[in-house]
């Protein structure tokens, strides 16, 4: 935890260590965060309406309550389960993937953020590279 805190410094953020092989969580971080001791002796409530009234929202646990997906961070985890299952060879193995990708059941194309990334057919070493989104 403490690595955690000292990692995010002054930045709004959460930052979550687990065992791979379990799961189990082995510290969790959310910052800013704030003293529990200050609200607990307060009998008119002043404490915690000062808390509530931080634009910062230190009383929001940013690790399990933030609804924001996960970006590119899920990418690693479905390149590790495209390995895994076999689907690739290999990091370095080309893969089918089209760009700009259209969407089954969608009107819409899942783009790149740049053009200039050479996503299409990239291998997942490329696409972890270079963040490509239709890989």
């Amino acid at each position: 935890q403490k690595a955690g805190y000292e990692a995010l410094g002054n930045k709004k953020g959460a930052a979550l260590a687990l065992d791979p092989e379990t799961g189990k969580i082995l510290g969790m971080v959310s910052t800013p965060s704030y003293d529990p001791s200050k609200i607990t002796g307060s009998d008119d409530g002043s404490a915690w309406k000062a808390l509530l009234a931080d634009p910062d929202k230190p009383e929001v646990n940013r690790a399990l309550r933030q609804p924001l997906p996960p970006g590119s961070t899920f990418k690693l985890v479905v390149a590790a389960a495209a390995l895994e299952d076999g689907l690739y060879a290999s990091v370095d193995a080309r893969t089918d993937s089209p760009d700009p990708y259209h969407l089954p059941l969608s009107t819409k194309d899942l783009t790149n953020e740049s053009a200039s990334a050479p996503c299409e057919n990239a291998s997942i070493r490329v696409a972890l590279q270079y963040s490509c989104n239709t890989v």
